[in-house]
């Protein structure tokens, strides 16, 4: 919640399965943001800067064939993100190139970075300032992104407690 408090914005990232739980977690901290139980309960027009790097096919694929895809984070994180941001990756093995790539950008220009992974953690586990390590059996995706998930929704569940509840 401090990057949001600060107003920096909150970066999202993986591949495959893990590329649609980043797109996830944004809905849902989006969604956390603008909870209103009941109607009573009026809009507090809180906001919430957070994005998926994996969302725009356009900028995805154009940075893939123009660029290269190990890459795709890193240019997008080079143009939008600010010292302060947050990037989280999320990845069942911790071994894809364009988020390993992303979080060494990111530790070097002042981005604070997390890492949602599974399997043995992989190598962005030691690369990542936070490690979240959902210990799964190697090659085992379903387990590691449902763990996933659930991370997903417990964080958003714990700020709209923080935010909402008394």
């Amino acid at each position: 919640m401090e990057t949001i408090e600060k107003k920096n914005t909150i970066f999202f990232a993986g591949n495959g399965g893990s590329a649609s739980t980043a797109s996830h977690f944004v809905n849902d901290l989006l969604t956390a943001y603008t909870y209103e139980q009941k109607a009573e309960r009026p809009f507090t027009h809180k906001k919430a800067k957070v994005q998926s790097l994996t969302e725009n096919t356009g900028i995805v694929t154009g940075l893939s064939n123009d660029f290269n895809f190990n890459d795709i984070f890193v240019n997008q994180l080079r143009t939008i993100s600010d010292s302060g941001d947050m990037l989280v990756v999320i990845s069942a093995s911790g071994n894809s190139q364009n988020l390993l790539n992303a979080v060494s950008y990111a530790n070097e220009n002042g981005i604070f970075t997390v890492a949602i992974v599974g399997f043995d953690g992989g190598k962005v586990s030691k690369t990542a300032q936070l490690v979240i390590h959902a210990k799964t059996i190697d090659g085992d995706y379903g387990p590691a992104e449902d763990v996933h998930l659930v991370i997903n929704h417990a964080v958003a569940s714990l700020i709209r407690d923080k935010l909402y509840r008394k």
